[in-house]
């Protein structure tokens, strides 16, 4: 019987003399051990709760951790990321909008080549994969030339661009000069680039695409007034109906569509508007074309694109897959006809060679063990550089 005595037990002690009930008292021994287990048990029901406030912060604060650096904010958030785990506790995950190649929702294909596979010489090297380089590399491989792209970012493709104010944290970087110090934080390559210049900033995208990836999309021709600026080359400011063509030729492949009034109405849109009533400005409110896609189908490259959820994403990358963007129009068309493209490719500068016939563009590398290869390229026959600021 031991120690546990039942009910039946208790009731025939309680009716026996002090002596008989001695015989079946619980030792002092054993008193002390429960009361040991008792303060176990108080303790473990401490360090339960300590854990489980620990997770509850950890949930609730997780876009902070990285702020505390301090070695006990560390450990601290270290074993309350561990409790979820512990406890049978998973975190939400939030759902990834997702869009295909193509009407079976294939997988979007991978432009890129690996940086090692770079060859020799071309006769085109394009520096930068925005508007200015994606445009050249198709035009240059469509005349029959070797085509080199070579782009700092990675490849995005809808679905990969970030879905949380954290994930585009990791994605920031910020250079320039900020109080008189020139600065350079955050990373490298990242999608997101604030430039700080004196009198302006720059914010621009680094990807292949470039700021395409991350712009409005709004398709606007330039005011003619400023292209009378001394800056343009004399054919422009002494020509302005000579760039008729080139808009046309863009507004094919962009594919600009005004914002359809089928679609609900987003309030920004509507206090404008009446803003512009109240202003008495009526003639100078419309809906300007977007290079968004709000009908599913297949753009002038051959890339199959998902009708707009209205996200609103544009300017962070949109990930159903509507947006127009230079990757899946001119890089795409090039790539289909045989030009290569390269991501992580860091240009150093560029050498005319003293023969006067061609360039050497000298570029650095990650080697995949925290190290950078420097190598060079050789542009041949056409000097062309599609460059983007950094």
């Amino acid at each position: 019987m031991g120690h546990e005595l039942g009910n039946d037990t208790l009731l025939k002690v309680s009716r026996l003399g002090v002596a008989t009930r001695r015989k079946y008292a619980v030792p002092p021994t054993r008193t002390r051990t429960l009361a040991f287990s008792t303060h176990t048990l108080q303790m473990l029901e401490s360090t339960f709760l300590i854990a489980f406030i620990s997770c509850l912060c950890y949930l609730s604060w997780q876009t902070c951790s990285h702020i505390l650096q301090s070695k006990l904010w560390k450990s601290f958030f270290t074993f309350a990321k561990s409790m979820p785990g512990k406890l049978g506790l998973k975190k939400p995950q939030l759902p990834i909008p997702t869009a295909g190649a193509t009407s079976t929702n294939r997988a979007y294909p991978r432009l890129a080549c690996h940086p090692f596979s770079i060859k020799p010489e071309y006769d085109v090297v394009v520096i930068g994969s925005g508007y200015g380089g994606g445009v050249a590399a198709s035009r240059m491989v469509r005349a029959g030339k070797s085509v080199c792209v070579l782009e700092l970012g990675k490849e995005i493709w809808p679905g990969e661009y970030p879905h949380t104010f954290k994930d585009a944290m990791r994605e920031y970087s910020l250079s320039g000069r900020i109080l008189g110090k020139m600065i350079s934080i955050g990373k490298a390559a990242g999608l997101y680039h604030t430039v700080k210049g004196e009198g302006q900033d720059v914010f621009l995208g680094c990807g292949l695409g470039g700021t395409s990836l991350i712009n409005a999309g709004v398709f606007l021709k330039p005011d003619e007034r400023l292209l009378e600026a001394a800056e343009w080359p004399e054919e422009i400011r002494e020509n302005h109906a000579g760039l008729e063509q080139f808009y046309l030729r863009a507004e094919r492949m962009l594919q600009p569509t005004a914002f359809p009034t089928r679609y609900p109405k987003p309030r920004k849109l509507a206090v404008f508007e009446r803003q512009a009533d109240n202003l008495g400005l009526q003639e100078n409110f419309y809906r300007p074309p977007l290079t968004t896609t709000f009908c599913s189908s297949t753009n002038q490259a051959g890339i199959y694109m998902g009708e707009s959820t209205g996200s609103g994403n544009e300017c962070t990358g949109v990930n159903d897959g509507s947006k127009n963007s230079v990757l899946v129009t001119y890089l795409y068309d090039a790539w289909t006809r045989g030009a290569e493209l390269f991501c992580g490719i860091n240009v150093r500068h560029v050498k005319k060679e003293d023969r006067g016939k061609g360039y050497i563009v000298f570029y650095e590398v990650s080697n995949g063990r925290g190290g950078k290869t420097k190598k060079w390229v050789r542009a041949v026959s056409v000097r062309f550089f599609g460059y983007s600021l950094h």
